[in-house]
């Protein structure tokens, strides 16, 4: 049963490693990016110098008749100039959620332990529900206990899934890189399109 859940908070991780990487990316390069740090015209100044110091006169074209795609466009070749430049940058970030990450689990099954340990007749069930709702605002998985209903060493159990998830930990530290961001749902490049983009145009 540990190693079931391991494998589904193992995804599960990697899914919420990448996404709140990403808004931190974004929420940085929000910060202190010119480009994106200020309001639409300091935006626009980049673009055109963009423009001019590349000599993309199709580039020009493409501005006059469809700013939005163009900016778009501009955005998203910021954040991935920016994610190379700054790759140390990029892998602290990723690193501090994986340790916010597992903080967060390890504390959760903590509790979960706690509270199928003190309950009268704690079972499996209530462990698992407990397990969710304590993690549920970071991470997405599902857990069947049917066929596990019989589990009653919680302490066994929780000492298990935190070996797992030590392992998991080491194997996502030593393989960070900016790949994670882009397997995820969420994108830096996408939040700050919606953030600089969409009330303007």
């Amino acid at each position: 049963f540990a190693e079931l859940i391991c494998d589904q908070l193992k995804r599960s991780i990697t899914e919420a490693v990448g996404n709140d990487s990403a808004r931190n990316l974004a929420d940085e390069m929000r910060c202190n990016h010119p480009a994106f740090k200020g309001n639409r015209m300091n935006l626009e100044k980049h673009v055109l110098r963009s423009l001019a110091e590349n000599e993309d006169f199709g580039g020009f074209m493409t501005y006059i008749q469809n700013p939005k795609e163009h900016v778009k466009r501009f955005i998203t070749q910021e954040v991935e100039k920016y994610i190379k430049e700054n790759k140390e940058k990029v892998e602290n970030i990723l690193r501090r959620n994986v340790e916010d990450i597992s903080k967060l689990l390890k504390q959760a099954l903590h509790d979960a332990t706690a509270a199928a340990t003190a309950a009268e007749r704690g079972d499996t069930e209530l462990w698992v529900e407990e397990l969710s709702r304590l993690t549920n605002h970071k991470l997405k998985f599902s857990i069947s206990s049917d066929g596990f209903r019989d589990i009653d060493e919680f302490d066994f159990l929780k000492d298990q899934i935190e070996k797992g998830l030590n392992d998991n930990e080491e194997e996502m530290r030593k393989s960070l890189s900016a790949g994670v961001m882009k397997n995820s749902r969420v994108q830096p490049e996408q939040i700050l399109i919606e953030q600089l983009c969409e009330c303007w145009w």
